[in-house]
């Protein structure tokens, strides 16, 4: 591996060579790879000679035309005179190139077409002054401002390089040391040019590069800055003699600013100050870095307002208690608190709520004490600060009487007890050499390492009462400085510096030793892995080692040097050749934390697996097992086949904030060589049957890595099963297709049930609000319609006929007053005339004709709102010779005349005469109202039978047909004899006699279903059979209507005969079984009783049993003997077309209930034949039940199966297929306690291997993915670490926003 993987390839190579000379010289492009004209090369070298040419001739006047004493009274001038030049000079030259450019793109010009031979970046010059050439020397700038400004910049840094350079100025500092002041005049000068012509024309590419992207154009300023800021401390040194050490010394920085540049030592501009910052913070002000740089820089400025009240407060005790409240309080989860705020105010604004609400289902956050801002938090909080405040008030106050020493050895005591407590909770001890002995010797047996983790949890206790006096670090830095000051004698200069001074020297030295020690093994690990490991052998490895055993002090100067500057390690190539990389946060990358991650169908477990595992490293932070949650600590996650990684971002009081990272899970070579050494690591470290003896040493003590705690987390365990020998047994399918016809029932009729008891509410609820409103006790007037009681008295009661005569309602779109309320009519010649009402329920688009109810009734009828206005009213209503208004029908107003009400007529009037024999009169508990128009059409003897039997007891009266106004054609009826007609093919149009002539039953189920209406029989369309079931069923149980299924399920596009086939399997018993376990609630009977009555109605059972045995015969294709292959592709939806499948995917939630049931058909076939037969009833509902209750059971790419794992279903279960083996394969997840194995990872390894990324990646663009760099080393897991890594230069499949953990 180490000897044939290139470092570098060629085309890179070629690559890198040509950057090279642009970063040394600053930006121009002296060497291209191609051909091009000498002008060009002329021309950049003129622009970077020019600063150089104007300085020297104002340099030979300044020493030539005056003598020193005037030269002081000349020099500003001279300095301004120079300065303006430049600025004149770089503002006309990119102004030209401004002007060229907008020119260019006025005229549109063809693009010239380029060969394919050429290069990618090159250019075919025209002209010296073309627009192509003058682009390409001097491209302009994407923010015009910064012309203007850059130019500003450029002048005054040319102005004071003429005096920071001039020989009279050298000598002056260096004592007339004339071969001191020549060099630096000639390096010094060769500085600015190459800083300036960033300015001039364009930056160069540097090896320190922060961010992928420069938006904001501030590359160009990056080394400007730093000559700007040596020229700073030459101004200082003008007023301030003490600054003359630093004056001098930085000349001779400045000098060697090129080649810091070239080795990419010094940072850009934003990534220096990010820096800068988060030092001053920690450093000086006592804070923690930042999880972003928005909170550190507030958090810097609050802190640095603190610092200056404290300053000018008089008063001692003032000082002490404003420092010590205002410390409690920034150190915090202020961060989590504004965002808590910014949420809630968020939350009010309707424009901006729908994005937070997307975020939030994102990450499942957990809640309670100190997890969030609720009240316990801010009590807990309120009272730590009066605590806090009270306890550095008495201190203050009695400090004068307090024993200094005998403070200080306790609280060296208590540091040292806190030592002990955190490491003997760990699995090594004395610095990850040695193994714990007391720690259990063994985690995957809960019995044993539960009780024993149990004891470990007194030492967690006693050290969290030795933290109470102060943080971890705290404790060392004022054991250090106790002992220093106790060593030494009392007049020495340790004491005249003060505690407060000594305690920040020694917070800032712990903090560069643990770095130096880091970075010393990071070496040391680097260099003996590199010949021990024979795979990491390359042939310069001899030679590379030798250099460092002869140059290993200066080695040890480069490690003190960027520990020193809080600086990454650089192994180039992650070779043992190391150099020092830029300083930079410890956060590292620039980017907000969690914005971006490379999400794939693996995501959503890392998604549910972080709020699980922050309660775990919850428990791990507050007694210790996981050590001191420092920030910029790594952690690595290992269980099963996943990977976690861990990042502490942030510090504060009761809390650490943190970064949770998901590797990838289809394992690569180099990803399965580094997880099986951390396998073999976490194995040899916590599982040791036999257990563990005292002197138990680890056995990968070279390795990043040092396991620190195991610890539970509920999350799904994974399992994936090959299914030879289950799924391709002669009667699987039979038993999954008889599972199947169970399965349905059960879902069926529960989901029935359901939609039916929620329509039940709602309109209990729309009840309830009318009846709240004032019922009006005056008489009905016309507009309402006309009621009429009859002569038949029933106990002081009247009768009354209402009819809902062609009125429509709809619930969700009309106004109360319009839609809940019908019109009433009085109907004394045929009771069974239908009316139309229009309800929206479950089928939105099914219209329902009333037949006409006798209602008893004690009460006055409510005046009822006019649909119409009353002068249309009255124009339309009959009047007889009393003066009474005739039966009257009101009709609705046009513009609220719905058309689906009329095609829903039209529809009922072409029903089936066949049907009709059939079907008898409604039943009074008939749901027809609620799912589907129905007409009652009679044939013309029942109906001269039924008008003569109604004249005899009722006094005439003018049929519905005759008070339907001639205006409103969409409605009037159709006689009986137009529609015998029309389904005889009597009179027009005309057909071809030379096609079959369509049977009734088809041209009736043509009129009757809407899915079919399109598919009229002309000779040119296949017409599809369509059996009707019960179009107007016939309850002979009055709860029979709460289950009743939609009028949309009840027209099949199957022949009846082909469901009969299926009917003897229809589960009868198992039916009656379900329908004793629904919710009757509402009937107020008991549930025995009201099953037992549904369940006798064949009417009900037949609409059951005709759609349930119609779903299966779906399934019933000829490749059923292929066994697996037919269940799997069952089980996915890919079943051969059919007729009912076809008619099944129109309908998403029928489809959805079948493709449920199968699948649960699938899973009791599996668990039949694994675990046992189901041989009764009640274990087959438990399994049911257990389904629905506990498990998914789909395909893992169906969105369902995201939402059940975020949902932390207990159990998830789906069928794959293997085509290159041919097996199928069951993967299973299980909600459960999972025991993962957590190690920390050396910091200055992971650093170290990011800066050689970011340098390989962005500079030299090495992106082949078999480069050296990429490959397994199981010392320092660099295929992970580079993983890890935030994109797009790592490809971590999850990325969490910062967590905010408590660490109580």
């Amino acid at each position: 591996m180490g000897v044939g993987v290139p470092l570098l390839n060629e085309y890179k190579q070629e690559f890198v060579w040509k950057r090279l000379p642009q970063t040394v010289f600053g930006g121009p492009k002296l060497k291209l790879g191609y051909t091009a004209p000498v002008y060009v090369y002329l021309s950049q070298v003129l622009l970077w000679l020019v600063p150089w040419l104007f300085g020297g001739i104002f340099t030979v006047v300044l020493e030539l035309a005056y003598t020193s004493s005037e030269i002081n009274d000349y020099l500003l001038l001279y300095c301004c005179l120079y300065g303006a030049c430049i600025l004149i000079f770089v503002v006309v030259i990119q102004t030209i190139s401004t002007v060229v450019q907008i020119k260019e793109k006025e005229n549109a010009k063809a693009i010239t077409k380029k060969s394919i031979l050429a290069e990618e970046d090159e250019v075919d010059f025209q002209s010296c002054c073309g627009a192509e050439t003058i682009e390409f020397i001097v491209p302009p700038k994407y923010f015009k401002l910064n012309i203007l400004f850059h130019a500003l910049v450029s002048g005054i840094m040319c102005g004071l390089t003429l005096w920071y350079l001039l020989p009279w100025s050298l000598n002056q500092l260096y004592g007339n040391n004339y071969g001191v002041t020549v060099v630096l005049f000639i390096f010094g000068w060769l500085t600015l040019s190459i800083a300036q012509y960033s300015l001039t024309a364009a930056a160069p590419p540097e090896p320190a590069i922060f961010r992928t992207m420069d938006v904001y154009e501030l590359q160009p300023l990056s080394r400007p800055f730093y000559v700007l800021l040596c020229m700073a401390f030459h101004i200082l040194n003008r007023y301030f003699s003490e600054f003359k050490s630093a004056n001098q010394a930085l000349h001779i920085v400045f000098a060697c600013l090129p080649l810091l540049w070239v080795l990419g030592l010094l940072p850009p501009v934003d990534a220096f100050f990010l820096w800068l910052e988060e030092q001053v913070l920690v450093f000086m002000l006592g804070g923690s870095p930042m999880a972003s740089n928005l909170r550190l820089s507030i958090m810097l400025g609050i802190a640095l307002c603190v610092f200056i009240g404290a300053y000018y407060i008089p008063v001692c005790l003032g000082t002490v208690v404003l420092c010590a409240t205002m410390g409690y309080i920034l150190s915090i989860d202020l961060g989590g608190l504004c965002t808590r705020i910014m949420q809630t105010c968020s939350t009010n604004n309707k424009v901006s709520t729908s994005q937070l609400l997307q975020d939030s289902k994102t990450l499942r956050h957990n809640t309670g004490f100190l997890w969030s801002w609720c009240s316990w938090t801010v009590m807990y909080h309120a009272a730590m600060l009066l605590v806090v405040a009270g306890e550095a008030a008495v201190l203050n106050y009695f400090s004068g009487s307090l024993n200094k020493n005998v403070c200080g050895w306790i609280i060296v005591g208590l540091c040292v007890a806190e030592k002990v407590a955190r490491d003997l909770q760990g699995v090594y001890i004395f610095f990850g050499l040695l193994r714990n002995y007391i720690f259990p010797h063994t985690a995957q047996r809960a019995s044993i390492y539960k009780p024993a983790k149990q004891r470990l949890t007194s030492l967690g206790l006693f050290r969290r009462l030795c933290l109470n006096w102060g943080t971890v670090h705290a404790l060392l830095e004022m054991s250090v400085v106790h002992i220093l000051l106790f060593t030494t004698s009392s007049d020495s200069s340790v004491h005249k510096l003060g505690t407060p001074l000594l305690l920040l020297i020694a917070g800032l030295v712990r903090d560069r030793l643990y770095q130096f020690c880091n970075k010393l093994y990071f070496v040391l690990a680097m260099l003996i892995t590199s010949w021990q490991d024979r795979k990491q052998r390359r042939r310069s490895t001899i030679f590379i080692l030798f250099i460092s055993a002869i140059f290993f002090p200066i080695i040890l100067s480069v490690m003190a040097a960027a520990a020193v500057l809080s600086a990454p390690l650089l192994p180039l190539f992650t070779l043992p050749v190391f150099f020092i990389a830029f300083p930079r946060l410890q956060r590292f990358w620039p980017e907000a934390v969690g914005a971006s991650a490379n999400i794939c169908s693996d995501t959503v477990y890392y998604r549910q697996f972080a709020p699980a595992f922050a309660q775990a490293l919850r428990r791990g932070f507050a007694n210790g097992s996981l050590g001191e949650p420092q920030a910029g600590n790594h952690y690595l996650i290992r269980f099963q086949d996943r990977l976690v990684w861990t990042m502490i971002l942030e510090r504060g009081a009761a809390y650490c904030s943190v970064s949770i990272k998901g590797l990838e899970l289809q394992e690569t070579s180099c990803h399965t060589t580094e997880a099986a050494r951390l396998d073999d690591i976490f194995e040899m470290s916590f599982e040791k049957e036999a257990g563990f003896s005292v002197c138990t040493f680890n056995q990968y003590p070279l390795h990043s890595l040092t396991p620190v705690d195991a610890c539970g987390v509920q999350t799904y365990s994974d399992a994936r099963n090959v299914l030879t020998g289950v799924i391709d047994t002669p009667n699987s399918a039979d038993v999954a297709l008889k599972f199947f016809a169970r399965s349905l029932v059960w879902l069926l009729l529960h989901h029935v049930n359901r939609v039916k008891k929620k329509e039940e509410d709602e309109k209990k609820k729309q009840q309830e609000s009318v009846r709240t409103r004032e019922i009006p006790t005056k008489k009905p007037s016309l507009a309402a319609g006309k009621v009429k009681t009859r002569g038949v008295k029933n106990g002081g009661s009247s009768v009354v006929e209402i009819n809902h005569n062609l009125t429509t309602s709809n619930f969700n779109t009309r106004d109360t007053n319009s839609s809940s309320v019908n019109n009433f009519n009085i109907n004394t010649k045929d009771t069974n005339t239908s009316s139309v009402s229009n309800f929206n329920t479950w089928d939105a688009n099914a219209s329902s004709i009333n037949n006409n109810r006798l209602v008893t009734t004690n009460l006055p009828l409510p005046t009822l709102p006019p649909l119409v206005p009353k002068s249309a009213l009255t124009a339309l209503t009959p009047v007889s010779s009393d003066g009474r208004a005739k039966n009257v029908f009101t009709p609705p107003p046009f513009e609220d005349s719905r058309p689906s009400s009329a095609q829903s007529i039209e529809k009922v009037r072409k029903s089936s005469w066949s049907s009709s024999i059939n079907s008898f009169s409604d039943s009074l508990w008939s749901d027809d109202d609620l799912d589907k128009p129905k007409v009652k059409k009679k044939s013309l003897k029942q109906a001269k039978v039924g008008h003569s039997k109604t004249a005899l007891s009722q006094p005439a009266s003018v049929t519905a047909s005759s008070i339907v106004p001639k205006f409103y054609p969409r409605v009037q009826e159709k006689s009986d004899l137009d529609d015998m007609m029309e389904e005889l093919d009597f009179g027009l149009p005309s057909v071809n006699v030379g096609y079959p002539k369509p049977s009734l039953v088809a041209r009736t189920v043509l009129a009757s279903n809407p899915l079919l209406s399109s598919s009229r029989i002309n000779g040119n369309h296949i017409y599809k059979p369509v059996t009707n079931l019960a179009g107007s069923p016939d309850f002979k149980c009055q709860y029979s209507s709460q289950i009743s299924l939609p009028t949309k399920w009840r027209e099949l596009p199957i022949e009846h005969s082909q469901i009969v086939r299926h009917m003897s399997a229809f589960p009868i018993d198992w039916y009656k079984h379900v329908l004793a376990q629904l919710d009757w609630s509402a009937t107020g009977l008991p549930r025995e009783k009201v099953a037992a009555d549904v369940g006798a109605d064949e009417a009900l059972t037949n609409c059951y049993s005709q759609l349930i045995m119609a779903c299966c015969s779906a399934f019933d294709t000829p490749d059923k003997r292929a066994g697996p292959s037919y269940l799997y592709k069952s089980y996915i939806g890919d079943v051969p077309w059919n007729a009912m499948m076809d008619w099944l995917a129109e309908d998403k939630e029928l489809h959805e209930l079948v493709m449920k049931a199968f699948r649960y058909g699938f899973k009791l076939m599996l668990d039949s034949m694994l675990l046992g037969d189901i041989e009764s009833h009640e274990e087959l509902e438990e399994s049911l039940r257990d389904y629905d209750k506990n498990w998914f059971i789909g395909r893992e790419t169906d969105p369902e199966w995201k939402a059940a794992v975020l949902d932390n279903k207990p159990n998830l279960f789906s069928l794959g297929h293997n085509s290159l083996q041919g097996t199928y394969n069951s993967h299973v997840l299980t909600l459960q306690e999972v025991i993962v194995h957590v190690g920390r990872l050396n910091a200055e390894v992971v650093r170290g291997q990011w800066a050689n990324l970011s340098l390989e990646l962005l500079y030299m663009t090495n992106d082949d993915e078999e480069r050296y760099s990429i490959q397994a080393h199981p010392a320092i897991l660099r295929n992970l670490t580079v993983q890890a890594a935030d994109p797009p230069l790592g490809y971590s499949i999850f990325s969490s926003e910062p967590l905010s953990v408590p660490t109580l």
